[in-house]
């Protein structure tokens, strides 16, 4: 299945830059990864910040209520 991710919503804060993209998640798979830039996160080890993405467009699927979760996953090394 393909579905539309937007991420503008999420960029609100500041802290992620706007993306518009496709995914597609393999038949027998429940999730899909996609590639959203961190805009000046150089904090080092700060948690694990959620947002809400907009999923549009799908096809060979159904999207329940239109909205995803995006994790940004903190990778800066201790100094």
């Amino acid at each position: 299945m393909t579905v539309e991710v937007d991420t503008a919503a999420a960029a609100l804060d500041g802290r992620i830059t706007p993306t518009w993209t496709h995914v597609t998640i393999p038949a027998g798979r429940l999730t899909g990864s996609v590639v959203v830039p961190v805009a000046g996160d150089d904090v080092v080890n700060d948690a694990q910040a959620r947002f809400t993405v907009t999923l549009s467009v799908p096809r060979h699927a159904v999207v329940g209520d239109g909205f995803g979760t995006l994790s940004v996953h903190d990778d800066d090394l201790y100094d």
